[in-house]
């Protein structure tokens, strides 16, 4: 077992970890804010992981008043984040919609695993038009996500759910020996992730036989890390899939995110057709429009700024795909012609085809052709 998840955990902060967990887990806790509900009992999630695993805390204090417990878990060629939370059954509609919503804002862009108590009653019955079940199957359209857990209670209700946007198998099934007694309206269930890695390590090849005698050697280094940069990268064309972005060089963080975001919201609206997606949406399209802005004009004074230090590295040009607009400032401000970038950038090539000459049977793709545009755009 490396990881537990509770909800209903009924915990205060005068209890302590080493009162009921072994202390071979690292231990996670959301409990109920008592005061804040008005309540003295119930509420509260943990999560707990053996010390096998990297995991790290992730702060959830924005998520409304009902604060899941996540984690950031590193496995083998894996990275991540498993939520754990409880909804009450007694909270109102509006504040259910409303974390449904800032719970998929905050998953954008991630990978994870959401588990937990969503008390969503009419979630395995789809002849009852349940506003909470409805969020979250919006939830699920809009983000992708699919549903694991088909182990129902002793009302035949369907109330703990395991989503993820993973592309790994899952095994999802009643477990049998909880920590406690199996409560008949919520079993507890064993998850299990199956991410086929192999048993044994590779067999390396190795030269046993053979003394090497690095001394003569020197006049070889070249040649011998071009042949060593080509067998590797043939190993990995291979074997490593690819990630092809679409994204202009100039895109920062903060415009993907709002991009995203805005994205989130369209899809929201086109599935509901409520107004208030469509205004939000609305408004960060023209957020986005500035930052975006800003971001390229900011990349355009990097660029300008980097090539009147240094006007020779002309692969500033190239760092940033090419792509800027109206002329750059040369040293002594002198004004920078499309023609003598054009000649740099291709004095530039030329010298790296020459002295990589070792690595074109790597691009058989390669053209010469005549002459060469450049687009100054961003």
């Amino acid at each position: 077992m490396e990881g537990v998840f509770l909800t209903e955990t009924w915990l205060a902060d005068e209890v302590d970890n080493g009162e009921f967990m072994d202390p071979a887990f690292v231990v996670y806790r959301s409990d109920r804010r008592f005061a804040l509900v008005g309540r003295s009992i119930a509420g509260g999630v943990l999560s707990a992981f053996t010390e096998k695993l990297s995991v790290a805390a992730v702060d959830a204090s924005t998520l409304a008043d009902l604060v899941p417990v996540i984690a950031r878990c590193k496995m083998p060629f894996l990275s991540v984040y498993i939520v754990n939370l409880y909804i009450p059954p007694n909270i109102g509609l509006n504040d259910y919609e409303t974390f449904i919503d800032a719970l998929g804002i905050f998953l954008l862009d991630k990978q994870y695993i959401l588990v937990g108590d969503f008390n969503a009653s009419g979630f395995n019955m789809p002849y009852l038009d349940d506003r909470r079940t409805n969020s979250i199957l919006l939830l699920m359209e809009t983000l992708n996500l699919r549903q694991l857990n088909d182990t129902t209670n002793l009302n035949g209700r369907l109330l703990d759910l395991v989503l993820t946007n993973l592309n790994v198998e899952f095994t999802v099934a009643h477990y049998l020996a909880p920590f406690v007694g199996d409560d008949p309206h919520h079993s507890a269930l064993d998850i299990l992730i199956n991410l086929h890695l192999p048993s044994d390590p590779p067999n390396l090849p190795s030269n046993t036989n053979l003394r090497y005698n690095f001394r003569r050697w020197m006049f070889h280094v070249v040649c011998a890390v071009q042949i060593f940069y080509n067998r590797l990268y043939t190993v990995l064309d291979h074997c490593v899939p690819k990630i092809k972005s679409t994204n202009p060089p100039w895109f920062t963080a903060n415009v993907k995110r709002l991009r995203n975001m805005k994205e989130y919201y369209f899809k929201k609206w086109k599935n509901t057709r409520l107004d208030h997606y469509l205004n939000e949406f609305r408004r960060l399209r023209q957020l986005l429009k500035v930052e975006a802005d800003n971001a390229h004009h900011h990349c355009r004074g990097q660029v300008e700024a980097n090539i009147k230090v240094n006007p020779k590295a002309s692969g500033h040009l190239l760092m940033v795909g090419g792509q800027l607009q109206g002329s750059l400032l040369f040293h002594n401000d002198e004004q920078l012609t499309h023609q003598s970038i054009e000649t740099t950038i291709a004095q530039r090539l030329v010298q790296a085809i020459f002295i990589g000459a070792i690595q074109l049977n790597r691009y058989a793709a390669i053209e010469f052709v005549g002459s060469i545009n450049v687009d100054y755009r961003c």
